[in-house]
């Protein structure tokens, strides 16, 4: 389903990305002393290759890398790992209830919360609003590292010509700017992504699932108590 969510994101959002990072470079290369602009002509033109390298970069890069680069977290990087415990409490549209009854007895490690939360949306990644919501998230995880690539490698640049080193900081500084409007972004889709799958599971639920759930998560709880010992008079 993540493979056809991506589909035509690198055409649609990602190239005309490319294509405002050389618009820039030659606007500030427009406001540059007369001296300068001859200098300045191969960079702009270097900066086309630049970004289609940085482009074809972001498409190799393996996931897990630009979840790393989104949330500057080695480990339990997606906010799935705290939907739980975190997320859904904090979700007014999710009737708490409800929600125990859907989980697991006992208290959950972030990776049972990740996994569990992982198997709803894979229940509801038919529904129109999650499919859109997963795939902005896609969107803009796949920018933000696009912007990250531009602005690590515009320094590149100053190889062509040192004189220009203003107009190479400032390209690089606009293109950091991006990666940060980008990735704070990426990060509240992901986590209305996650509130948006609890509250659709939650919603869905029946008064008749709701009940059943319940009782098994009461036999549960039963069978976890320690039985007390019979005592002989």
């Amino acid at each position: 389903m993540a493979d056809a969510l991506k589909k035509g994101i690198a055409a649609k959002f990602l190239l005309p990305m490319v294509g405002a990072y050389v618009a820039a470079a030659a606007a500030l290369s427009l406001s540059a002393p007369a001296d300068l602009m001859a200098k300045l002509a191969p960079v702009v033109g270097a900066t086309g290759v630049l970004g289609v390298l940085a482009l074809v970069g972001e498409e190799l890069l393996p996931r897990p890398f630009k979840e790393v680069v989104v949330f500057w977290r080695r480990m339990r990087r997606l906010p799935g790992f705290c939907a739980f415990s975190k997320i859904a409490p904090a979700d007014g549209r999710v009737d708490q209830a409800t929600l125990k009854s859907l989980l697991p007895a006992g208290p959950m490690t972030p990776e049972q919360e990740n996994q569990l939360w992982y198997k709803w949306l894979k229940e509801t990644e038919s529904d129109p609003g999650i499919s859109q919501n997963h795939r902005n998230f896609l969107i803009l995880r796949d920018a933000a590292v696009l912007a990250a690539a531009l602005a690590a490698f515009s320094p590149i640049l100053l190889i062509l010509n040192q004189d220009v080193w203003q107009h190479v900081l400032a390209l690089a500084a606009i293109s950091g700017c991006l990666y940060l409007l980008l990735m704070v972004s990426a990060r509240n889709s992901a986590c209305r992504l996650v509130g948006n799958v609890i509250a659709l599971k939650v919603a869905k639920q029946t008064p008749a699932a709701v009940a059943q759930q319940r009782r098994k998560g009461q036999s549960a709880r039963s069978a976890q108590k320690p039985s007390k010992p019979k005592t002989t008079k």
